[in-house]
């Protein structure tokens, strides 16, 4: 094959040597074996190798709620980095528009890592309801992964108890308590966590998400003031106080258990008469009176006095005066 040195085109046949002294069949083989040989230079698959599609990925594929409040700067709050790049980064883009007064920071890069999403920082002067946000990463080729979160702007607000203090609890011990379920606080920013202090007697317990009281004392406890504490979101909080006691198992009782007879007459007022408290028991005494007694007259439960009109004639019957106790003794 002769070989231009001028730029013109090369021409003759590449097996022109191979001809001479050579045999058809020698000269085949020859050519087969340079066929081959040149094929495999130019195969596509061997001169462009392909390159593998990497996907990228946020894992997890969501970021903690944010809650901000209005004119409070929030210092700098760093989004996630991606767990895959895929092809190489493109662009990291945050939507919708963040409130006034925040900024999206572009993610941080070490030796061609990414070792953040990007961050938010500034001090927000608008509020904004609950949204929806997305990260969105888009890599060389154009494939996409997204990380998405919640966002709140809103004005400081405490929460409160209203009203701020609870019934006493008075427990008898050795005896299972009836579920007592603790007042929710309101207001505040965010959700609200609960505490209570000091530690309750042991067997008793406190669910801080249901705010219940339960379980069966074992110890004795003189009267405590407990504080239930509601906190939010950006460390605002409530106190609600109430009393709790733990006591040996009292019953109630009068002495003397008898009183003074009783006469009145039909249409004549009568001077109030104030029945006698017992005294122990566990808890507050209730009492009740029976039979009922005669038209014109009544009985107040809370003051145990007799008072009124007697407009009906009645014999001489015998009334009795009943006090129990918080955990049911009489």
């Amino acid at each position: 094959m002769r070989q231009r040195t001028d730029g013109g085109v090369v021409s003759g046949c590449p097996f022109a040597g191979a001809l001479r002294g050579v045999s058809a069949s020698r000269f085949f083989l020859r050519g087969l074996a340079f066929a081959l040989a040149l094929s495999a230079l130019v195969s596509p698959r061997a001169a462009f190798p392909q390159t593998e599609d990497l996907l990228p990925s946020f894992s997890p594929a969501t970021f903690a709620e944010q809650l901000y409040l209005l004119n409070e700067n929030v210092g700098t709050v760093y989004l996630p980095a991606p767990s895959s790049l895929g092809n190489g980064p493109s662009s990291l883009v945050l939507e919708p528009e963040l409130p006034d007064g925040l900024q999206y920071g572009q993610a941080d890069e070490i030796e061609g890592t990414l070792v953040n999403g990007g961050s938010i920082s500034g001090t927000p002067t608008e509020s904004k309801e609950r949204t929806a946000y997305t990260l969105t990463l888009t890599d060389t080729d154009g494939d996409k992964a997204t990380l998405a979160f919640f966002l709140t702007v809103e004005r400081d607000d405490s929460p409160g108890f209203s009203p701020n203090t609870y019934a006493a609890q008075v427990y008898v011990r050795g005896e299972s308590i009836s579920d007592v379920a603790l007042p929710k606080a309101t207001g505040g920013n965010g959700t609200l966590s609960y505490g209570l202090s000091p530690a309750l007697p042991l067997g008793l317990a406190f669910d801080d998400s249901s705010l219940e009281i339960s379980g069966t004392p074992t110890e004795l406890k003189a009267e405590t003031v407990y504080t239930l504490t509601a906190t939010d979101a950006d460390g605002d909080d409530a106190a609600l106080t109430f009393s709790l006691t733990v006591e040996e198992d009292l019953e109630p009782g009068f002495s003397p258990n008898t009183y003074a007879a009783q006469n009145y007459r039909q249409n004549s007022p009568v001077p109030d008469l104030a029945l006698p408290k017992a005294t122990g028991g566990n808890g507050t005494l209730s009492y009740g009176l029976s039979p009922a007694l005669p038209r014109g007259l009544a009985f107040d439960d809370s003051s145990r006095v007799i008072s009124g009109t007697p407009s009906e004639v009645k014999a001489e019957t015998v009334y009795t005066l009943t006090a129990t106790d918080a955990d049911g003794d009489d």
